[in-house]
């Protein structure tokens, strides 16, 4: 088969291919491979239907063995609400010291349940 092409060519086995067959394989090769390592990367940054920002809005991490107390403990918190900014929240929580007394994590709910 590759003898077949290179009689119709008109060069014998072992002759340099013409220069202009070396660029085009070249290009068309290297344009496949971009395809193939950009596009699925394109196609999951962007095809989502909600094209936004998904800011984190807390976040919660433990350091410790397993089957016993953590070491360390960090809670963190960005105000979510859209009702108050944050200083009112701080105005509410010192108001009420029942919401101040609870973890970051149900104050969020507490929060997110205020707002809808």
């Amino acid at each position: 088969c590759n003898l077949d092409f290179l009689e119709k060519e008109g060069r014998r086995k072992g002759e340099p291919q013409p220069l202009r067959r070396k660029w085009l394989t070249g290009v068309l090769a290297f344009i496949l491979l971009c395809f193939i390592v950009w596009f699925p990367l394109f196609l999951f940054s962007t095809g989502s239907m909600s094209n936004s920002d998904n800011p984190v809005s807390q976040v919660k991490m433990n350091i410790g063995l397993k089957r016993y107390p953590d070491i360390y403990q960090v809670e963190y918190e960005k105000a979510v609400s859209n009702i108050y900014d944050e200083s009112k929240w701080y105005e509410l929580e010192a108001t009420y010291s029942s919401i101040a007394d609870l973890a970051l994590t149900q104050r969020a709910e507490y929060r997110n349940e205020l707002q809808s």
